[in-house]
C-alpha cells in the first residue's frame, strides 16, 4: 500500500516503500520517482516581508479529475508542523475542491483510497497556490489504492538500509540520484528558495536491464545506512534515460 511499517522478530520497527515513476523520457528528464512525473513539490513555510506574517503553504485542499468522484473517502497520511504523524479523511466532491478540517499537512507521505477506488487522478494541494501540477504535494492516480511515489518524511529517525530499482524497458540506461531535502529554515528567503529547500545528494546510481535477461535485481544494501532525520524528505529522482521508460522501486529500512 505504497508505505507501511511494520514490527520486527528483533523489536526494531521497520519501514517499507514501494514506487513508481510516470513514464520518463529523454526530454523530460529529470524527474522525480512518482506518478505525476517532474519535481516533487514540498509544503513550505515563507516570511512575508510586505506584511510581516509568516505564510505556511500547507498541504490543506484535495480534488479529482474526475466529476464521478463524489461520494468516494480518502485518507491522507503526513506530518504536522511538529512532525507529529497525522491523517486526514477527505469525502471526495468530483472536480470540486474540498479542504481539511484542519489546518492542513507539513508533509504528505501516502494517499489511501478504498473499497470504492476513483475514476480520476486524485491532486492534494494548497488552496492558495492552486492545483497545478507545479503546487501538487501528492498524487494518487486513477484506480489506484495508494499513492506510490519515492518521497518520504519520517516522524523518527529513519535510517535506509537497501535501494532496489526495476526497470520497465530493456537496454535503457537509468541514471538515478538519491537526495534528502532539508527543510530551509531561513523565512527572510525568497519563496523559490524557501519552496525548495535544498537537496543532498545521498548516492548516485546507474542501471539497466539487458535484453532476453529474466529482470535482474538492481539491489544496493548499504553498510552504513543514510539517516533521515524528522522534517527532512527522502526523495529519488530519476536524474536521466536513455529511451523512454517506468521505473520501480523499492525501500527498506527502520526507525530508531
Amino acid at each position: 500500500m505504497g508505505t507501511f511499517k511494520y514490527q520486527g522478530a528483533d523489536g526494531r520497527e521497520y519501514f517499507n516503500l514501494t514506487a513508481q515513476s510516470g513514464v520518463v523520457t529523454t526530454s523530460n528528464d529529470p524527474e522525480d520517482l512518482w506518478p505525476l512525473g517532474g519535481d516533487v513539490c514540498i509544503p513550505y513555510t515563507n516570511y512575508n516581508t510586505a506584511t510581516n506574517k509568516i505564510e505556511n503553504y500547507y498541504a490543506n485542499a484535495v480534488v479529482s479529475s474526475s466529476s464521478n468522484d463524489t461520494l468516494v473517502e480518502i485518507i491522507i497520511y503526513g506530518l504536522d508542523d511538529e512532525w507529529n504523524e497525522v491523517a486526514n479523511t477527505v469525502i471526495l466532491n468530483g472536480t470540486t475542491e474540498v479542504k481539511f478540517a484542519d489546518l492542513g499537512m507539513a508533509r504528505v507521505n501516502n494517499i489511501i483510497c478504498g473499497p470504492i477506488l476513483t475514476e480520476g487522478a486524485i491532486k492534494v494541494y494548497n488552496s492558495e497556490k492552486g492545483s497545478s501540477d507545479g503546487n501538487v504535494f501528492g498524487y494518487l492516480e486513477a484506480g489506484r489504492e495508494a499513492a506510490r511515489s519515492a518521497v518520504y518524511t519520517p516522524h523518527k529517525k529513519l535510517y535506509i538500509q537497501k535501494i532496489e530499482l526495476m526497470s520497465g524497458g530493456e537496454d535503457i540506461i537509468n541514471n538515478v540520484i538519491v537526495y534528502k531535502h532539508v527543510n530551509n529554515e531561513d523565512h527572510n528567503a525568497t519563496i523559490a528558495r524557501a519552496k525548495s529547500g535544498i537537496r543532498h545528494i545521498l548516492k548516485y546510481i546507474q542501471f539497466e536491464k539487458p535484453a532476453g535477461q529474466v529482470q535482474p535485481c538492481h539491489c544496493y544494501e548499504f553498510k552504513n545506512p543514510y539517516l533521515i532525520s524528522p522534517g527532512e524528505t527522502l526523495i529519488i529522482t530519476v536524474e536521466e534515460v536513455t529511451g523512454s521508460n517506468v521505473i520501480r522501486c523499492n525501500i527498506d529500512g527502520y526507525y530508531l
